[in-house]
């Protein structure tokens, strides 16, 4: 698969790169939660929705996510956005070349409101995790990829 990248970019410089600001209140913050308890975690959220499907990674992810937004309280209605980077080698079709080197990832948004999310039970979260990463076919990653070749935003530190 070859796409085609016309160069030079013909874009603002303010349109292509997003500033992502460095908050002055972060503080690291080191945890760490046993293969036990991720396993408990993601055989509950399994069993919640009746499914096999959701991963150690997702069942994670839905409860930090969970535990973030009820922490900030939300407004019930305002949007709440999660942001799963997704590895995009295995879903081409046909596959990169075998002495590919370098990433092959995406980003993709998951996003409800407050009050959806901390009503619903952790399965929900996770399973609303779950189908956007199943969905990442090799056609949804070409279109995203042949987007960004279109219009390309480059995440820079502000």
């Amino acid at each position: 698969m070859n796409l085609p990248i016309h160069l030079p970019l013909k874009m603002d410089d303010e349109k292509m790169f997003e500033v992502f600001e460095v908050p002055t209140t972060l503080v690291d913050t080191v945890f760490h939660l046993s293969k036990e308890s991720i396993g408990k975690l993601k055989a509950k959220e399994n069993t919640e929705m009746g499914v096999k499907s959701i991963s150690s990674l997702q069942a994670f992810l839905a409860h930090l996510w969970r535990a973030i937004n009820r922490c900030r309280k939300h407004d019930a209605e305002e949007e709440v956005v999660i942001n799963i980077i997704v590895g995009t080698r295995s879903r081409l079709n046909p596959p990169l070349p075998e002495g590919y080197f370098g990433n092959a990832i995406h980003y993709k948004k998951v996003k409800t409101n407050a009050r959806e999310l901390l009503e619903n039970g952790l399965g929900w979260a996770a399973m609303r995790i779950n189908k956007m990463v199943v969905a990442q076919n090799s056609e949804e990653v070409v279109k995203m990829y042949k987007d960004w070749v279109e219009n390309p935003i480059l995440i820079t530190k502000g």
